[in-house]
């Protein structure tokens, strides 16, 4: 599996009229994954302003968070006619799928800094942003990483479509340790900050 992943990311597939690597399908997919992000990050800061603001609001309009998971397939239906099958179909599923986990995030971090609250709602959405991404690209893709996976799967290649899973985990962890570095490059700086300010007083 291993080989066949070096094989996938340097010399290409082997099945037959496929790009020759695999990395325009990453490129795809992380394309549809920033675009979701960005979707679901800037509803998220909407959500949080307005429940913040309004206190009385807070308690009717929070049973909709409930509907989340369900909020993916219902977009997907709604929008297909204006979006049609394209990355925009996919980039929503993403942004509908992480909202949930980037609102709650932010909101539970509101008393933090504005970067660090970002970065860590950022980190706990990615996961669920490659979830969407995986899921709109088995539904509706001619690329991506999803696409691939389930091409190669059906033609029995079923080395690559295991190696495809372990790129696609590797990618996700990659940009999840990524985050957390600077995370806690941020933290400890804030921390010294604090420090440096304490001891002058």
């Amino acid at each position: 599996m291993i080989r066949a992943s070096y094989r996938l990311l340097t010399t290409g597939s082997m099945i037959a009229n496929m790009e020759s690597t695999l990395w325009h399908d990453v490129a795809v997919s992380a394309q549809e994954i920033t675009e979701g992000l960005l979707v679901s990050g800037v509803l998220a800061f909407i959500a949080v302003r307005v429940l913040r603001a309004a206190a009385g609001l807070r308690l009717r309009v929070s049973w909709l968070f409930v509907f989340g998971n369900t909020l993916p397939i219902v977009v997907a239906i709604m929008l297909m006619p204006w979006l049609g099958v394209n990355h925009w179909l996919r980039a929503v599923i993403v942004g509908a799928v992480s909202f949930l986990p980037f609102a709650q995030s932010l909101w539970g971090l509101r008393d933090q800094a504005v970067v660090s609250r970002i970065l860590l709602a950022l980190d706990n959405a990615l996961p669920y942003a490659f979830v969407g991404m995986l899921f709109g690209e088995l539904w509706a893709a001619t690329a991506g990483l999803g696409f691939f996976l389930v091409v190669a799967r059906a033609l029995g290649n079923r080395t690559e479509a295991l190696a495809t899973s372990l790129i696609t985990l590797g990618l996700m962890l990659s940009v999840s340790f990524t985050l957390r570095f600077v995370i806690r490059r941020l933290c400890r700086s804030e921390i010294e900050k604090l420090a440096a300010v304490t001891e002058m007083h």
